[in-house]
């Protein structure tokens, strides 16, 4: 991802709750669980981002991090926990990496089109598509 820190920086300036960064042991480790388990491949800018921040949460957007997480009344699932619970009863979501959540949608990456999408929960339909990272979270969140 290209400019991390000022990334970082404007999520900061829209009081976005971001977490201590994951050390590389958890990341080789999530990456491993990831093309194991989900038979996917994770986003360089997504691996790179959760560097900076292991999760996120802004404006009704959560990212998922190498752990499960309690914040105040909310639980914030871990990556690959999430990902296999859904697929236990969603087979429409088997090509997508489930990054985390954003009001009724999912947030998502498609790695056979590389591409993340605006997912909408119930009907499984690709609402909104970003060439990566950082243009979801500048229309997401940021309002870019």
């Amino acid at each position: 991802m290209t400019g991390n820190h000022s990334l970082i920086d404007q999520l900061q300036g829209a009081d976005a709750r971001l977490f201590p960064a994951a050390n590389a042991g958890d990341l080789v480790s999530l990456l491993q669980r990831v093309r194991r388990d989900l038979k996917l491949e994770p986003p360089d800018d997504f691996m790179e981002f959760l560097r900076h921040s292991n999760g996120l949460l802004v404006n009704g957007l959560m990212l998922y991090g190498t752990e499960a997480r309690r914040i105040d009344d909310a639980e914030m699932p871990e990556l690959v926990e999430i990902n296999l619970q859904r697929r236990s009863y969603r087979d429409d979501l088997g090509d997508v990496l489930q990054l985390g959540e954003i009001d009724d949608d999912i947030v998502g990456f498609v790695p056979a089109d590389r591409h993340y999408w605006r997912i909408e929960r119930i009907s499984g339909e690709r609402q909104e598509k970003f060439d990566n990272l950082q243009a979801l979270l500048t229309r997401l969140v940021l309002r870019g």
